[in-house]
């Protein structure tokens, strides 16, 4: 056998192996995985609950969204906003059914820099909403502006 290992030429950091049970295993993982947090919050009467606050200049980004909401004369939103501008994500009509789903969410759900997740119901319902998020660094934020832009 020969020894062989996986060198960054710009950093000379080496990718890992770890011995598992069953063999040797390349250590592979990605932002999601390593960075990422969890927070929860539920509504019980109309009104605006903010899910996720990102720290002053941050933003967030979403990997996992899960909602449940009772059958009610009502809708649920779940949006970006920074306090002016605001984007709907989720839009859910709870007249003829309640709602109860997941959604592991992939590519780049990324609100722009100081941009809040709220929870928004219009009635007297009970709603729950649960994201995985990863905070990016002001260096990495976009202005609403910019970040309308790319979408």
């Amino acid at each position: 056998m020969i020894k062989t290992s996986l060198t960054d030429v710009t950093t000379g950091r080496q990718a890992q192996i770890v011995d598992t049970p069953v063999g040797d295993v390349l250590v592979t993982t990605t932002t999601d995985k390593q960075y990422s947090y969890f927070k929860s919050e539920i509504r019980t009467t109309a009104g605006t609950t903010v899910v996720v606050q990102p720290q002053s200049g941050e933003a967030i980004s979403l990997t996992d969204i899960l909602i449940s909401a009772e059958k009610a004369a009502g809708m649920l939103l779940i949006q970006f906003t920074d306090g002016v501008q605001t984007v709907i994500l989720f839009g859910i009509a709870l007249t003829d059914a309640p709602a109860s789903f997941g959604v592991p969410l992939a590519g780049r759900w990324l609100g722009w820099r100081d941009a809040r997740l709220e929870m928004v119901t219009d009635a007297d319902f009970n709603a729950l909403v649960a994201v995985g998020y990863t905070k990016i660094p002001s260096n990495h934020t976009l202005s609403y502006a910019e970040w309308d832009a790319e979408r």
